[in-house]
């Protein structure tokens, strides 16, 4: 799947893996945008999943074809939409608001809230202010952590959306984060674009763990496999966790 928002003529395409054929393509009214698309599948669900500044979108991932579509969002679109807990969240953080919004899976039609909507019978739970511009947040063990470019921190009840506590974590040359967040043990960690890396305790209260220095400038995200958590800095791939047993 190929999501491709442009000045004009904005499309996402679907490509067969072994051939390369086109299997389908769909015409969006949708001025640029930058998250990725999502494609999640469950025993009863199937749902191609795309942010945009007009409308955020769910599609039939086999056709093409548009199920739902979310208005109300910032002129310009970063995060990439995630699935937890039985949930869209889709997230913008430019002008003129910052939204955040709890789509329920099987929604259908045009769900937009009203004026002076935070729910419906498709939208679980939505905040008008909050949301990251660029950094994708994460779902863990219950809580939604999302942090703001200039290192702001918050937790959310996912299912919820309550706000459980916001805390300002930048500090010394911490103070600037691009790279998105991960979570894993019970850990919550925050790159900053200088290289530190700030480890926070997951859970209902803000608890900072350790800030360890990658030593270079970093915008990437981590990534966590075997045990382990990558980091990919301005020169090089770091490995970081316990010795191979």
């Amino acid at each position: 799947m190929v999501q491709c928002d442009l000045q004009e003529g904005s499309f996402i395409v679907a490509f067969d893996l072994s051939s390369g054929e086109e299997v389908w393509k769909t015409m969006r009214d949708e001025p640029p945008s930058w998250g990725s698309p999502l494609v999640y599948k469950d025993a009863e669900h199937e749902v191609l999943i795309t942010n945009g500044s007009t409308y955020s979108r769910g599609y039939n991932p086999r056709t093409g074809e548009e199920l739902w579509r979310l208005g109300g969002h910032s002129a310009i679109t970063v995060p990439t939409p995630f699935v937890a807990q039985g949930l869209i969240y889709l997230l913008d953080g430019y002008r003129p608001f910052q939204p955040i919004y709890a789509v329920k899976l099987g929604a259908r039609g045009d769900i937009t809230l009203g004026p002076n909507q935070t729910s419906s019978s498709d939208v679980a739970w939505s905040q008008r202010h909050g949301a990251p511009y660029l950094v994708t947040p994460v779902v863990y063990r219950g809580f939604l952590y999302s942090l703001t470019n200039s290192g702001i921190l918050s937790c959310i009840d996912a299912k919820s959306g309550d706000l459980v506590y916001k805390k300002r974590v930048a500090r010394g040359g911490a103070n600037s984060f691009t790279g998105s967040l991960v979570a894993a043990d019970g850990r919550l960690y925050l790159t900053a674009e200088s290289g530190a890396v700030l480890v926070v305790k997951t859970g209902p209260s803000y608890e900072l763990i350790a800030t360890n220095e990658l030593g270079e400038f970093c915008l990437s995200t981590p990534a966590i496999a075997g045990g382990k958590i990558f980091f990919k800095t301005h020169r090089h791939v770091i490995a970081i966790g316990a010795g191979d047993e």
